[in-house]
């Protein structure tokens, strides 16, 4: 057990450890007859926009919490071929840290997101999620790719709640046969289109 622990102390150690929490709020219950075209009360609009924020553990190898010391945060982590959801989005990685109060989660080694609505895949070293804004930080040999077209980029900001991504260290974009270079650009994942900002070569 202490060798485990230690294991995964040196997968996260020197990292800020940012995480998602997963927590549930409970249904009210419904008042007076519905309408003839339902409508969500507000109650359950909330519960449901809370619901699609969980972080559910789909695979690892080794799962448990943990507490540093001096710390009064709960860790969960989970160790090889880890395998995370959210809605209908797919976080991999060889492992990961969930924090209870920060409602982030990190990811360590062969990060990928999949972002199955927009049938794009985001590959990099290293992952920071925020379950609650939706927002990704991805570091390291970032690799988005789509059906029509691939971005590297050293690291990348991308937005799941609107499939945007803001790169701002240089990227390529490859479309086809073509090959376009910019400091910086947006991705747009709605669309498959970018916008480039800074000296751009093609």
């Amino acid at each position: 057990m202490k060798s485990f622990f230690k294991e995964i102390h040196k997968t996260v150690a020197g990292r800020f450890f940012l995480s998602a929490i997963v927590f549930l709020l409970a249904l009210t219950q419904s008042f007076g007859q519905a309408p003839k075209q339902k409508r969500m009360s507000k109650a359950d609009s909330a519960a449901f926009k809370a619901s699609i924020k969980i972080i559910h553990n789909v695979h690892s190898k080794r799962w448990g919490s943990m507490q540093l010391p001096g710390d009064s945060i709960v860790y969960s982590y989970f160790v090889g071929d880890v395998i995370l959801r959210q809605d209908k989005s797919l976080f991999y990685a060889d492992s990961a840290v969930l924090n209870s109060k920060t409602n982030m989660v990190e990811g360590f080694g062969h990060v990928m997101i999949d972002d199955k609505l927009n049938k794009t895949k985001i590959k990099a070293d290293y992952l920071r999620y925020n379950a609650a804004d939706q927002k990704a930080y991805l570091n390291g040999n970032v690799k988005l790719q789509d059906p029509t077209s691939t971005l590297t980029t050293p690291d990348l900001d991308y937005d799941m709640a609107t499939r945007t991504g803001i790169y701002t260290k240089g990227g390529t974009l490859i479309n086809g046969t073509s090959h376009l270079k910019s400091q910086g650009g947006i991705y747009y994942g709605q669309t498959h289109d970018a916008t480039f900002t800074g000296k751009v070569h093609l």
